[in-house]
Order: C-alpha cells, then sequence, then structure tokens
C-alpha cells in the first residue's frame, strides 16, 4: 500500500468527536466525491472508486443519522480500472436531514462545488472538512522520494476557497495553486508544512511517519553534501601536492636544490619527503616552524621558478 493510501486508511477510521465536525466531515464527502445523486424518488446515491470515501460515508451516516448503508462492490469491465463502490440510503428523511445539516446544494442530481461557511465556522470543522477533501481528492508523495502534497478539483472557484481554508489552517502559509489535465490543484512542497497538514487533519501516526523519513533524509543529504565537499577538497590538495612536487623535481633536475635560496629549499625538500603531508604539518616540520600561508608563499616561489626554467 503506497503512503498516500496510507494515509487515506489511517483517515477513513478517523472522525471528530463533536457532531458538528462529523458534518463537515460529511458535506467535504458529498462536495468532492463525483457520483453523489439525489435521487427522483427522494433517495441518496453514492458511486465511487475510492474505497476509503465509501468506508467513511458509511461510518459517518451510520453514527449521526442511524441508516445502514451497505457498500456494493461493481465490477468494472475495464481490466485497468478499479472497482466501483455503491451506497445508497433508500430513507427519504434521512437523505433529507443529513443534506440539510451539511449546507449542501444538490441541484438536479449534481452537487453545487460551495464551501458551506456555516458548517466549518469553528478550527476544528475546518480540520475535519479538510480530512474528507484529502480522503477523496487528496494524495502525498512517498516521504523517502520527495515532498508533495496536494488536492485536486474539478472547480475552480471551489480550489479557491479550499486554498483559503488550507491559509487558514496553516497561519497564513498561503499554498500553491495550478491546473493539471482539466483539474485545478493546490499543492505544498515543504516537508514541514506537509508534516503540519497531516497532524491538522488527525493522520498522526502517518505524520510521525513522515517526520521521521524527513529527518532521515535530510541528515542523509548533509552527510552525502559533507563528503562530497571532502572529497573535493582532497582531490584539489592532492593535485596542488603532485604540481608541487613536479615543480621541485624541474629545479631539482635543471639547476638542483642548493641553488635555492635557503628557506625555499627547506620547503622544497620537505615536500618531496613528505609528499601526503599537508601545508600545515609541513610548516610545523620546518625549523624554524612556518604558518600555512607562509609554506604557500614559499611553494607559489618554487613554483615561478620552475615555469621559468621550461
Amino acid at each position: 500500500m503506497s503512503f498516500s493510501k496510507k494515509v487515506k486508511n489511517q483517515l477513513s477510521k478517523t472522525a471528530g468527536e463533536a457532531r458538528h465536525c462529523r458534518i463537515a466531515e460529511l458535506s467535504a464527502l458529498l462536495l468532492c466525491t463525483g457520483g453523489v445523486k439525489i435521487l427522483p424518488n427522494g433517495g441518496l446515491e453514492i458511486r465511487t472508486d475510492n474505497i476509503f470515501a465509501a468506508q467513511k460515508f458509511k461510518r459517518l451516516l451510520a453514527e449521526d443519522f442511524k441508516t445502514d448503508c451497505s457498500i456494493e462492490i461493481i465490477k468494472n469491465s475495464s481490466f485497468h480500472r478499479n472497482n466501483s463502490f455503491f451506497l445508497s440510503v433508500k430513507d427519504t428523511s434521512v437523505v433529507e436531514k443529513a443534506v440539510k445539516s451539511t449546507g449542501i446544494t444538490i441541484s438536479t442530481g449534481a452537487v453545487i462545488k460551495k464551501v458551506p461557511a456555516l458548517v466549518i465556522r469553528e478550527e476544528c470543522c475546518v480540520r475535519a472538512f479538510l480530512r474528507g477533501v484529502f480522503i477523496c481528492s487528496g494524495s502525498v508523495s512517498e516521504p523517502k522520494k520527495s515532498h508533495h502534497f496536494e488536492v485536486s478539483v474539478s472547480d475552480e472557484k471551489f480550489c479557491v476557497e479550499l486554498s483559503g481554508l488550507f491559509n487558514r489552517l496553516l497561519l497564513d502559509i498561503k499554498p500553491k495553486m495550478t491546473v493539471r489535465k482539466g483539474h485545478f490543484v493546490i499543492y505544498f512542497k515543504d516537508g514541514e508544512q506537509i508534516c503540519d497538514i497531516l497532524c491538522a487533519v488527525g493522520a498522526f501516526g502517518s505524520m510521525l511517519e513522515y517526520e521521521n523519513s524527513r529527518i532521515e533524509k535530510d541528515v542523509n543529504n548533509t552527510i552525502n553534501r559533507r563528503v562530497n565537499f571532502e572529497n573535493a577538497n582532497l582531490d584539489k590538495t592532492i593535485n596542488a601536492a603532485v604540481k608541487q612536487i613536479n615543480d621541485i623535481m624541474i629545479i631539482k633536475e635543471k639547476i638542483g636544490l642548493t641553488s635555492l635560496p635557503g628557506h625555499l629549499a627547506d620547503i622544497a625538500r620537505a615536500r618531496l619527503e613528505n609528499p601526503e603531508m599537508s601545508l600545515v604539518e609541513i610548516g610545523l616540520a620546518a625549523n624554524p616552524p612556518v604558518g600555512k600561508s607562509g609554506v604557500n608563499h614559499r611553494l607559489k616561489k618554487i613554483g615561478e621558478i620552475a615555469d621559468s626554467l621550461i
């Protein structure tokens, strides 16, 4: 099971303690599940390929409206598609109460996509509403691979309203929006913000898993950057040492090291005898000791003399 499905599975078993929160979540499910219809006889029909949304519908309707709606699995003819899940509520009085309580308008069989302001006045209800939105329309990437959380809906105005709710939930952190394949998408790419969202909608176990993976990934990236930096420095040091030894050998073969001034000759011999030493170590081995900048300056002088002999 993907990480995104794990989150939805966890949220499908989570519900607000207060009835007004459960109503807020039910309203989100009605808004974001495409196959919701009020039948001519007043019954409610829900058809979805999202098993987690189907389970949540069943649970909320049972808890708050004392009605039992079974989940019927419908096999699709296409080999590549998932199964559909069909729920129906035949008690018209229950349907009327449920729809009225959620503040959702269903016109000519279709749900009008508009956030019901009266249902989400409290912050806890905003969290519950966004929990329902994610179950139906959300996805989150595997935390070990990348940081990406999104919600995709078919209506632009509804998407803008959802963006405002995320903005309200995350204390003025505005999500990004884009259009993809005719759908309007709200997304986040900051790992810390994604953890905050998972926590806010009640996916505490998934949030901890995501946070642990995020920290592990950040630590590994830091270690890799440090190792790469140290390797680059080591390569640079080795290349510099090879050039210095080549310069000294040119001088030795052309005019001899004894032709160099005493302070340069001492450094030249120290480098030849200790090719693996750093500049600091060569300076400490000199008599009297010389600082790193002093050793570097003398080796540059030796390089200039070698260049003049070529």
